[in-house]
């Protein structure tokens, strides 16, 4: 391993170690803002039985606000949701808050792990698919059909969809973080749509590859793959026959 790629895996590794420390801080916070909400849904009288459970003077609280700001110091989250259920208070939707900004945490944390692995996975998907020869193709749809076989054999840990929504749309292929859309053109009509259709992907994929097949029908394919790469797409043109 050289140099650079030993800092820049420094780097990424102590962001993932930020982004898990923010990540801890935030829930923390959650949970003492929502354990106030869950007690301030109980009566005065519930709140002041309570804190003489716990032995907890509310002698200088004198409003339901400054009741829960205090005992909210002496109770855990988990114990007041378990008050909550002893005094029959609404409590359900404050776990299932918990529950979204938990999985919201995680997912963000799970971008970040993947960040440092997207140049990697992109490079190889690349190279694959400038290795890839397709048998003759009538359509994008026999095209489809070869090039998922050939990727699922190729990367057999990243997970891979044919046909996978995003949003009202549909792309051909999504290969772990990337999109994938095919064409097979037989005219620079067909080149044009692609230009349409793939600047509507971009917005929901980190990464999409447009795999173009050169099967010497039009000589444009370059003017297109030019207008592609301004745009942040990838393009791969690959040689490839027609089924006569």
């Amino acid at each position: 391993m050289g140099w650079k790629d030993f800092f820049r895996k420094l780097a990424h590794g102590a962001k993932v170690f930020g982004v898990s420390v923010s990540a801890s801080i935030a829930l923390n916070r959650k949970r003492n803002e929502l354990k106030k909400v869950l007690l301030s849904r109980f009566k005065v009288r519930q709140l002041d039985e309570v804190a003489r459970r716990l032995g907890v003077s509310l002698r200088g609280a004198r409003t339901k606000d400054g009741k829960v700001s205090v005992l909210a110091k002496h109770l855990s989250f988990e114990d007041a949701v378990k008050l909550a259920k002893r005094y029959k208070v609404r409590y359900k939707d404050v776990l299932e808050e918990l529950d979204r900004f938990r999985a919201e945490l995680e997912s963000r944390k799970a971008k970040v792990k993947l960040e440092g692995r997207l140049e990697e996975i992109v490079n190889a998907l690349i190279a694959a698919i400038n290795e890839f020869r397709p048998e003759p193709v009538r359509d994008e749809e026999d095209l489809e059909k070869q090039l998922y076989q050939y990727l699922r054999a190729k990367f057999p840990k990243l997970p891979i969809k044919r046909q996978a929504k995003l949003g009202e749309y549909r792309i051909d292929l999504v290969v772990g973080p990337c999109g994938i859309e095919l064409k097979v053109p037989k005219s620079s009509t067909h080149l044009q749509r692609l230009i349409g259709q793939i600047r509507d992907y971009s917005q929901y994929l980190d990464c999409v590859i447009a795999v173009v097949l050169d099967a010497g029908v039009t000589r444009e394919i370059s003017r297109y793959t030019d207008r592609l790469e301004e745009m942040g797409i990838i393009p791969v043109v690959i040689k490839g026959k027609l089924k006569s």
